[in-house]
């Protein structure tokens, strides 16, 4: 449940390759509130920020973010 974040319309899961972490949109399933089932979106065995993934949504969100003047 830790893994999962909303992101602009949907849900996300932000997936590890080496070095970096990219936001995969993700089907979630059932849930009994610590554990969720992801449908799709997310390989089995895919590596994934299984805690603290807002500090990743947060830059993501600063990466996304322009200062027009």
């Amino acid at each position: 449940v830790d893994a999962i974040q909303t992101y602009r319309d949907g849900k996300v899961v932000f997936a590890r390759f080496g070095e970096i972490f990219e936001a995969r949109p993700v089907e979630l399933g059932r849930s009994d509130g610590q554990l969720v089932e992801v449908i799709s979106g997310l390989q089995s065995g895919t590596r994934f920020a299984a805690k603290n993934s807002f500090v990743l949504k947060a830059d993501l969100g600063k990466a996304g973010a322009s200062h027009e003047h």
